[in-house]
């Protein structure tokens, strides 16, 4: 048990590397579109949106390269539960007025009802293949592609509420990215690689050594920790009023981790879901997503909302550490899910 808590500090360690890159990617790739005039629309879309699940992206691509089969969806699972529970009613709790404006009930949520519907197809018999993966890939290329070419990209959304506004004059000042911008940005690439292989490898030898399920550890202290960049962001756009972009920060993610952070893996190893995440992580997903459905289209939330997703999460952690402990399986026999 004494060697547990080095490998702890080791896991700390390799989450904030991906957080960290994840950032740098997202700073330094928003300046790079600037250069190139990207709209701000679709820097928000394929630059700060996707950044910030870049951790959740990086460590289910090296956990299927390492054959660690059953992380990948605990991951994809714990995160979207974490972002609604946890990130959701944190923003509700400190929002002054968490209302929506931004009119989402005609493409974010009809496609996220699209996404945890071929989600929840694909793992039904508890494996994703690689044509299942490809065809996850295949509907999140679809859903981006609708955003792209339906929307007007001129009008305000709650993506260009954030710091990707830009005028023409700013544009114009920023001149072409300095060497610096480019080094900071493959710097952030490197962080997120190196930091998700060591992420997989100390929650593999973190679960050897508590005889847990890496799934486990997965879909609750992984998901917590390469969560934080939405939390980051949707507690920060509550707390400035900017209610909006919270919601649809949690949406798109949610989305995203639906489909590209389990489809991709998937690409490179079949995956697999493991017992915790079957008989817990699924339901509560179910759950979450109803309750994120809800509150969009209700298109407002109270702190007493916020107050009772806290409780939720709390209740799923619990759920989670009861399971794990009445499971009474070693490590080795849950490995690979």
């Amino acid at each position: 048990m004494t060697g547990a808590i080095p490998l702890a500090f080791g896991l700390l360690a390799s989450i904030a590397a991906l957080v960290i890159g994840s950032r740098l990617v997202v700073e330094r790739g928003r300046t790079i579109g600037i250069y190139f005039d990207l709209s701000p629309y679709l820097i928000g879309v394929f630059v700060v949106a996707i950044g910030t699940s870049l951790p959740e992206l990086a460590a289910n691509i090296a956990a299927a390269l390492h054959d660690y089969t059953s992380l990948p969806i605990a991951k994809a699972v714990g995160a979207n539960i974490t972002n609604v529970l946890l990130v959701g009613g944190a923003g509700a709790l400190l929002a002054r007025s968490f209302t929506i404006n931004e009119d989402l009930s005609k493409t974010e949520l009809p496609f996220f009802i699209i996404a945890l519907a071929f989600f929840l197809g694909t793992v039904a018999d508890r494996t994703v293949t690689l044509l299942e993966g490809a065809l996850l890939c295949v509907v999140y290329g679809i859903y981006a592609g609708h955003l792209l070419f339906t929307r007007d990209l001129s009008s305000a959304g709650p993506v260009e509420e954030q710091e990707t506004i830009h005028t023409i004059e700013e544009r114009r000042a920023t001149g072409f990215p300095r060497f610096s911008v480019f080094l900071w940005f493959t710097i952030g690439i490197i962080l997120v690689v190196k930091g998700a292989d060591f992420t997989v490898a100390f929650v593999t030898q973190l679960a050897q050594i508590l005889d847990v399920s890496p799934a486990a550890i997965a879909l609750v202290a992984l998901s917590l920790g390469t969560s934080l960049p939405e939390l980051v962001v949707s507690t920060r756009a509550a707390i400035t009023g900017e209610s909006a972009l919270a919601f649809g920060n949690i949406i798109g993610s949610n989305t995203f981790n639906l489909l590209g952070t389990v489809g991709i893996p998937a690409l490179i190893a079949p995956l697999t879901v493991a017992p915790v995440v079957w008989w817990i992580g699924i339901p509560v997903l179910i759950a979450t997503s109803v309750v994120l459905l809800l509150l969009g289209y209700a298109r407002a939330w109270y702190r007493w909302e916020g107050s009772i997703l806290l409780v939720g999460y709390l209740l799923f952690l619990l759920m989670v550490a009861q399971y794990a402990s009445a499971a009474g399986t070693t490590a080795a026999s849950v490995f690979g899910g």
